[in-house]
């Protein structure tokens, strides 16, 4: 790993003119590159929203010219509730195969299932270790989420999460192709949920593979290319994926070097970060001093986090200081 901050090498006891020269350029041209990098993130948002409004035009307009919207698109009698909660149940189906995809590839891997939601319905693991159904609240996770765990002996964990974060997108991508293969053999109300179900489906695909983020969370290409990239995003990675295996095997994270754990709390998502600082919490429950530090960060990056991720956490870290 490069350290711009290291002391230029000496010849002779002498540094030379050219060596902190260079090392000053060095020093001022990662700077600005940074800050070019920060004031390019709202260029490059606005410029994913404009593509994704521009394929909607586009798709649109094939729609509006072809002959299919009139194959598919109900007459306007035949609107009513029956029709409007067909296409909800559509919405979230949509939802729902995607993080299917996500939880299933864990499952089938070895992983233990820990929670899944979409919309107001959620499942989870509680406290006692039972699967229960429960009334999702969280805005934070509306839009769905699955959570699975490997198990203790589960190896070449870094592959396994990457093959979990694609399943997803994969799975919405083949419902899309089914959906819009399945239209012309139904009924023009169901075709009209199957093309509501694919469109979804296909906006779940773009939305999780082309931007980085979305709200606090980066998406599962980002996620994947993280994992198997370099430089500091794979380091913060390894890092959450260290603290996890010690957790799994039963090993206090105080094994651990503080080093490690500091890492993830150098991230830019505040969902990486608060993790880090929960992580930081557990590892100084022997030292006050450290402990309020840990603690004061992590309360004041909790407002960034969905709610309930927090309260567990939290409720975790309670349990831990006991």
């Amino acid at each position: 790993m490069t350290c711009l901050n290291a002391k230029p090498k000496v010849k002779y006891g002498v540094p030379s003119p050219i060596v902190w020269a260079n090392l000053l350029f060095s020093q001022s041209f990662f700077r600005r590159l940074k800050e070019k990098k920060q004031n390019s993130k709202g260029l490059k948002t606005l410029l994913i929203i404009l593509g994704f409004a521009a394929f909607g035009a586009v798709f649109g307009a094939l729609l509006a010219y072809s002959s299919l919207l009139d194959q598919v698109v109900p007459e306007p009698e035949q609107f009513n509730i029956w029709l409007a909660l067909l296409l909800l149940a559509a919405l979230f189906g949509a939802l729902l195969v995607h993080e299917l995809g996500h939880l299933i590839a864990g499952l089938v891997q070895g992983f233990s299932f820990e929670m899944l939601v979409v919309g107001f319905l959620g499942m989870r693991r509680n406290e006692q270790g039972r699967i229960e159904l429960y009334w999702n609240t969280d805005w934070g996770l509306f839009g769905g989420v699955a959570a699975t765990t490997p198990a203790p002996d589960s190896q070449e964990i870094p592959v396994k999460i990457g093959r979990v974060l694609l399943a997803g997108p994969l799975a919405s991508l083949v419902l899309t192709g089914l959906c819009f293969g399945g239209m012309p053999w139904l009924n023009p109300i169901f075709a009209f949920a199957l093309l509501v179900c694919g469109l979804v489906s296909f906006a779940l695909f773009l939305a999780t593979t082309l931007p980085d983020q979305t709200g606090v969370f980066y998406t599962d290409r980002k996620r994947y290319q993280r994992l198997t990239g370099s430089g500091k995003e794979r380091e913060i990675e390894m890092a959450l994926i260290q603290v996890m295996e010690a957790e799994l095997k039963g090993l206090p994270i105080q094994t651990l070097d503080r080093q490690t754990i500091q890492r993830i709390t150098e991230d830019e998502a505040p969902m990486f970060r608060y993790l880090g600082y929960y992580f930081l919490s557990i590892f100084d429950q022997d030292n006050p001093e450290k402990l309020q530090e840990s603690l004061a960060l992590m309360a004041a990056a909790e407002p960034e986090i969905p709610r309930s991720i927090a309260l567990r956490l939290r409720k975790e870290l309670a349990k831990k200081s006991k």
